[in-house]
């Protein structure tokens, strides 16, 4: 420093824009990378009668739960029920009995030929694609329809 040379005691003028720029590049990033998410709802009718009242309707509903399936339907007034359990512990969608269900399915609908809606009832902690499976099956096995009109309801445990 030269001598005579006075040092400046204001302070310096920060420069803000590089600051604003960084900010401004930043929210862009985060909002390319932000996933938005979406809520879907599904909406249930109830179907035919409930299971075990005197009726000609069919209330065919499918159980699903962490032990395998439990069919529920009327036959000429009488409530009937199907227990078809895994043989291993339920957690994906190849331990389920799909092949107990779907002939179950089948041998109900030769009794109800008229018969389109049934009702799937998943019980607490079922994946989405066992759901998705059952219903596939209830739909049709193979070339043959079987239940179309299918609703979502709440099981029972």
């Amino acid at each position: 420093m030269r001598r005579g040379t006075r040092i400046s005691t204001a302070p310096p003028e920060l420069n803000l824009v590089p600051l604003l720029d960084m900010v401004s590049l930043l929210v862009q990033v985060l909002l390319l990378h932000v996933h938005f998410g979406s809520l879907a709802d599904i909406p249930a009718t109830p179907v035919g009668a409930p299971v075990g009242e005197t009726s000609a309707a069919l209330a065919l509903a499918v159980d699903i739960g962490d032990r395998g399936y439990v069919v529920r339907w009327n036959d000429g007034g009488e409530g009937r029920n199907e227990v078809l359990a895994c043989t291993a512990p339920c957690t994906d969608t190849h331990d389920y009995p799909t092949n107990d269900l779907a002939s179950l399915l089948g041998s109900i609908k030769d009794g109800h030929p008229e018969e389109s809606q049934a009702v799937v009832r998943p019980i607490s902690d079922v994946r989405f694609d066992v759901i998705a499976r059952t219903m596939d099956l209830m739909r049709a096995t193979g070339a043959r329809e079987l239940f179309p009109d299918i609703a979502i309801g709440t099981g029972s445990k």
